[in-house]
């Protein structure tokens, strides 16, 4: 399997695995979203428990046995940069009901998923 198809189906898995989590209601919105600045593996909007959406953008991250960094911390100041950027610039575009935004990893290695919320991006 080629890296790219690879990655794909590691993102599909992810996106599989935030769906079936319990207890919000989820809608996809976008997929591999690309822009100048930078790409979004996902983004969609969550029903918060006040009933208010938010929307939510996921970065999916894989690293295998024996990497040196957990695929939870590969999120370095650069790829932070270019989150940064692509959600600027979808948001130029959003129209949804969203309330709030949040920015989510969602990081697969040896041990199963790990799901950290409420990342900070900037500064």
């Amino acid at each position: 399997m080629s890296r790219l198809h690879f990655g794909l189906s590691i993102e599909r898995q992810g996106e599989a695995w935030i769906l079936s989590r319990p207890g919000a209601s989820r809608r996809v919105l976008a997929r591999n979203y690309r822009c100048r600045g930078g790409e979004l593996d996902l983004v969609l909007e969550e029903r918060r428990p006040d009933g208010a959406w938010e929307l939510v953008f996921v970065e999916i991250r894989y690293r295998g046995e024996g990497a040196w960094i957990p695929a939870a911390e590969s999120v370095d100041g650069l790829k932070r940069l270019r989150l940064s950027r692509a959600i600027r610039r979808y948001l130029q575009s959003y129209r949804g009901e969203a309330e709030t935004v949040r920015v989510d990893v969602l990081a697969r290695g040896p041990g199963g998923w790990e799901h950290l919320t409420d990342i900070r991006i900037d500064g």
